[in-house]
């Protein structure tokens, strides 16, 4: 894109709260369907089913 420049540091990028995610799954391969798309009505129950660890604030 043309006059984007990319982000260098955390400080550069301001999210509000309601475009942050609650949680982040980290998956070791996304699921695929047959055709090799990725298969968002197992990424959903996995989302929802996997217990996450509790995050906190490393400062």
């Amino acid at each position: 894109m043309a006059g984007c420049a990319p982000a260098t540091s955390a400080d550069s990028i301001h999210l509000t709260a309601d475009a942050v995610p609650a949680t982040i799954t980290v998956l070791d391969e996304l699921p695929l369907t047959p055709l090799g798309k990725p298969d968002k009505r197992t990424l959903r129950t996995r989302a929802t089913s996997t217990p996450q660890p509790s995050m906190t604030d490393p400062s």
